[in-house]
């Protein structure tokens, strides 16, 4: 199986926006839990 640079970019991208969604639903929780206290 060769896989296409268009597949590995877009396979690039969706795991750098999941990096960054997880990164940025960490940074809420941790500042709704610290803003609750």
């Amino acid at each position: 199986m060769t896989a296409s640079i268009d597949m590995v970019l877009i396979v690039d991208l969706v795991l750098l926006t999941l990096l960054c969604l997880t990164a940025v639903a960490i940074m809420l929780v941790r500042h709704l839990s610290l803003s609750s206290r």
